[in-house]
């Protein structure tokens, strides 16, 4: 399986010379409601809920690919506004991505 993933420029051209990816945190990407799909009013769930996203965020990472390198908004939102790189990547079956389904 071919995938792209892109990057800016300046950890685009590390990534390459040190053959590594950068795994972003949830805090640190462009979706600042990241892992926050659940509204209550209740005070209790939602402490539970915030502390949920606290963990994750300490202990997991994301790394996002596309079946497109020529997506223009991968491009500018991932690749410094067009300016960065995209990497093809190939995966064996067994280690194959997930893919994210959105749904309203």
């Amino acid at each position: 399986m071919i995938l792209y993933h892109f990057m800016d420029e300046q950890y685009g051209v590390k990534n390459l010379e040190n053959k590594r990816i950068k795994v972003s945190t949830f805090n640190r990407i462009n979706d600042p409601f990241e892992l926050q799909n659940i509204w209550t009013n209740d005070l209790m769930k939602r402490r539970a809920l915030e502390q949920t996203k606290r963990t994750v965020t300490s202990n997991y990472g994301v790394l996002c690919f596309s079946k497109s390198w020529s997506n223009p908004v991968q491009w500018s939102h991932y690749a410094n506004k067009h300016q960065g790189i995209c990497i093809e990547l190939e995966f064996s079956s067994a280690l194959a991505p997930q893919k994210v389904d959105y749904i309203p």
